[in-house]
């Protein structure tokens, strides 16, 4: 969901510069009502969240993107989520903005960001939710995998947030160059995460790895 405080804080940070935010937006998790068992509650929640994704898009300037997470609740329950309307209404609203969810829900998203490696999800898929379901997945990877995508990976070696039992074992410059080269590969951008510190800060870590893969790459 947005938080509205933190939204106007980057957009005013972003005033006068050529940079438009992306935002990262769930339509279903931890605080949201079981969509698989079809609450009628879920549905005025998920009305809820497409209001703030009006408001974002009505009122707070350019938006460059909006990347929507996670994939489960639509692939378990594809009738309780009305994905093709909410793209028609982003393209309405602001032409240019980018949309993206993962490997990709309709298969009409403009890129795919899937996390750690570009593949298709229809297998976890099929034994989760089923054939049907496992087909939607694969539909929507293949009419997304050959667009110019996203690979999202993470410093540490799995956690997005910061976890301090994996100190000493981030990545190195050269494991992140192969996942440069890997990305490259699939003619991919890689999009590489780094927990901050409680402080805020950076991992020395991921100081030290990033400055060295800056310089390989200049």
């Amino acid at each position: 969901m947005i938080d509205r405080r933190n939204f106007l804080r980057a957009g005013a940070a972003c005033t006068g510069v050529a940079v438009s935010g992306c935002s990262s937006l769930k339509l279903s998790g931890s605080k949201a009502p079981s969509y698989l068992k079809g609450y009628e509650d879920f549905k005025m929640y998920l009305d809820d969240a497409i209001g703030h994704i009006r408001t974002l898009l009505s009122n707070y300037g350019p938006v460059a993107g909006i990347w929507f997470d996670p994939l489960m609740g639509y692939y378990g329950r594809p009738d309780l989520f009305p994905m093709a309307d909410i793209y028609a209404m982003i393209r309405e609203l602001q032409p240019q903005c980018l949309v993206c969810a993962k490997q990709g829900i309709t298969g009409t998203e403009d890129f795919a960001a899937p996390e750690r490696s570009g593949h298709s999800l229809d297998e976890r898929i099929r034994k989760k939710f089923g054939d049907k379901a496992g087909d939607i997945a694969a539909n929507a990877w293949a009419s997304n995998k050959d667009k110019y995508n996203e690979i999202c990976d993470t410093l540490q070696p799995k956690g997005w947030g910061y976890m301090k039992s994996d100190d000493g074992s981030h990545k190195t410059p050269d494991e992140v160059m192969a996942m440069q080269a890997k990305a490259n590969e699939m003619h991919a951008n890689l999009l590489l995460n780094t927990g901050p510190l409680p402080d805020g800060s950076i991992h020395p870590e991921d100081v030290k790895t990033l400055r060295e893969v800056g310089k390989r790459l200049a």
